[in-house]
C-alpha cells in the first residue's frame, strides 16, 4: 500500500494496493473551481461581467453579515431572559387557557340545560313550616275521625255531601237520614 501527499490539494495520492472510494465533496470543490476559472476568464475580456460579478459578491456578504447579525441579536436576547420569567409566562398561558375552557363548559352546559328547560315544569317550593302544619292537620282530623263510632263518621261524611250538594238538603232526601 503507497500514497503519496498532494500538497496543492491538500490531498492523498494513492499509488498502488488501494483504491479511493467515491467522495462527493471532490466533485463539488472541482466544479466550484470550474465555475472560478470560467468567471475569471469571462472578466478578464469584460470590464462590466467584472462589475457585475464584484456587486453580487458583496451583496451576497452583506446578506451574510446581516443573518450573523441577527442570529447574534437573538442570542443576545435569548440570554436576558431568566427561566423564572419563561416559567411565569408558561404558567400564564396555562392558566388563561383553563379558563377558557372552564367558560367554555359552562356556557356548554348553559345552553344543554336551557334547551331541555323548555320540556320541564319548574316547581316552587312551599316553606317547610306550611308543609309540617298541613300534615299535622291532617292527621289531627284522621285521628280525631278514628276514635269516633261509626256512625258518626257515617253523619259526618254525609254532612260533608250535603254541604257539596244543597238540593239534597232542600229536598230533605237524603238517604241515611231518612230511616231516623
Amino acid at each position: 500500500l503507497t500514497m503519496k501527499t498532494d500538497p496543492e490539494n491538500s490531498d492523498y495520492i494513492v499509488e498502488s494496493g488501494a483504491m479511493r472510494n467515491f467522495e462527493p465533496w471532490r466533485a463539488e470543490d472541482e466544479e466550484v473551481d470550474k465555475e472560478k476559472k470560467k468567471r475569471d476568464a469571462e472578466e478578464m475580456g469584460d470590464a462590466m461581467k467584472s462589475l457585475e460579478n464584484r456587486t453580487i459578491d458583496s451583496k451576497r456578504e452583506m446578506d451574510i453579515l446581516a443573518a450573523l447579525d441577527e442570529m447574534k441579536s437573538m442570542k443576545a436576547r435569548h440570554a436576558t431572559i431568566s427561566t423564572d420569567a419563561m416559567l411565569e409566562a408558561l404558567r400564564h398561558t396555562t392558566e388563561e387557557k383553563e379558563k377558557k375552557l372552564e367558560q367554555e363548559d359552562e356556557a356548554l352546559i348553559k345552553s344543554l340545560f336551557l334547551q331541555d328547560s323548555k320540556s320541564f315544569i319548574r316547581r316552587l317550593n312551599d316553606d317547610e313550616d306550611e308543609d309540617e302544619y298541613d300534615i299535622g292537620n291532617k292527621q289531627k282530623l284522621e285521628t280525631k275521625n278514628s276514635h269516633q263510632p261509626k256512625r258518626k263518621r257515617a253523619e259526618n261524611s254525609d254532612s260533608v255531601e250535603s254541604m257539596e250538594n244543597p238540593a239534597t238538603i232542600l229536598t230533605g232526601s237524603s238517604t241515611n237520614h231518612g230511616g231516623k
